[in-house]
């Protein structure tokens, strides 16, 4: 019989005393359980096929430009160059700053989400093995030349409202890592329907979980401390003026409150990846480079519309 502080023994639901050995069985139930919650790792997820591997190539490369993003917000340092390995040219991440003095809630959030990115950076690699690509050049904050001469949209501080870069202020920093997962997302799903291999939906599915969770918070964070519907709207603006998708998705809510972006049916968004480009380069034409990777992507799937 098992007793608790005092003396009084340990029930089971029957009302019954618990005996040590039906603890102890239980305990070793609940340990097996645990054990197989946790079993799936990277190197269990399998192989990602030849076909489907310029597709994931594609969503590793954003996954690139969130996990250093991220990580300089929080660390002030980008990723070991081992975790940048593989096919192509491997550049660096530039301009990457950590964020000044931030509120609690941004410093944790930059912090935990970097945590995030590069896990889910390690199982694609992981699932892609020696057909990873590396990861290309990247430009993070506010410095970022449009690919084509004339276009618009010239920096990522104008982007995010920003009066210097992507990491001068909390505000910035959310509203730019917002964009980051919007496009992100949308992109992932768009690529899920281009995939027919198990090892290649189910990073591409974690993909996507991961960067809806983490942009659901950091609207729902935006909306708590105050930013208005305008900058939400702004996002959403300019996107459309480089992507061209119809319809839009949406960035502005009737009440006041905006979780969740979408195409106006409350559905999860879509982006080709060349839209997804389009907005990623900065610019609404057809290019090969410019914005966020001022040399383009590695792999196979790297022109904007």
């Amino acid at each position: 019989m098992i007793t608790i502080a005092g003396g009084a023994p340990l029930v089971g639901c029957s009302g019954q005393p618990l005996a040590s050995a039906s603890v102890s069985a239980q305990a070793a139930a609940a340990s097996t359980a645990s054990a197989a919650s946790t079993a799936a790792t990277p190197s269990s997820i399998g192989a990602v096929s030849a076909a489907d591997a310029p597709t994931v190539n594609f969503a590793l490369n954003l996954q690139y430009l969130a996990a250093q993003f991220y990580t300089h917000a929080s660390t002030n340092a980008g990723l070991p160059a081992s975790a940048l390995t593989g096919v192509g040219a491997q550049g660096a991440s530039t301009n990457g700053l950590q964020l000044l003095a931030p509120a609690p809630a941004p410093a944790r959030y930059a912090s935990e989400i970097a945590t995030d990115k590069t896990s889910r950076l390690a199982e694609v690699r992981t699932a892609l093995s020696s057909a990873a690509v590396g990861q290309p050049a990247m430009e993070l904050s506010a410095s970022v030349a449009p690919a084509t001469a004339g276009d618009s949209q010239t920096t990522v501080a104008a982007m995010v409202g920003a009066a210097t870069n992507a990491f001068s202020s909390d505000r910035a920093f959310l509203l730019a890592a917002l964009l980051f997962e919007d496009v992100s997302g949308a992109a992932f799903r768009g690529a899920l329907t281009q995939v027919t291999s198990a090892a290649g939906q189910t990073v591409l599915t974690d993909l996507l979980a991961d960067s809806t969770y983490h942009a659901g918070l950091l609207r729902s964070t935006l909306v708590a401390e105050g930013a208005s519907e305008a900058s939400l709207t702004n996002l959403s603006t300019i996107r459309r003026s480089l992507d061209g998708v119809t319809p839009p998705d949406a960035d502005a809510a009737t009440d006041g409150q905006d979780i969740v972006t979408s195409n106006g049916y409350v559905a999860a968004f879509t982006r080709t990846p060349a839209q997804a480009l389009n907005v990623l380069y900065l610019t609404p034409s057809a290019a090969s480079a410019g914005g966020f990777f001022p040399q383009g992507l590695n792999g196979a799937i790297r022109l904007a519309a």
